[in-house]
């Protein structure tokens, strides 16, 4: 494993269960909370629009392409 993971022993014993004969962690990441804000839910929100309208656009233009 790496020499100096930023990890718990907790969380690199089970790491280190999952491990088979020959496998190594190339690299050690976890998110960090600060990306979990109720800033980014209500971006992530108003995202769910936007996503809708763009998809029912494409499929409206894809549509009346076939039809005329």
């Amino acid at each position: 494993m790496l020499n100096k993971p930023k990890i718990s022993a907790k969380l690199r014993r089970a790491i280190d269960k999952e491990l088979e004969i020959g496998e190594s962690v190339v690299w050690v990441g976890q998110p960090l909370p600060r990306f979990f804000t109720f800033e980014s839910l209500i971006y992530f929100c108003m995202g769910i629009p936007f996503t809708t309208l763009a998809i029912f656009s494409y499929m409206m233009q894809q549509i009346l392409r076939f039809q005329t």
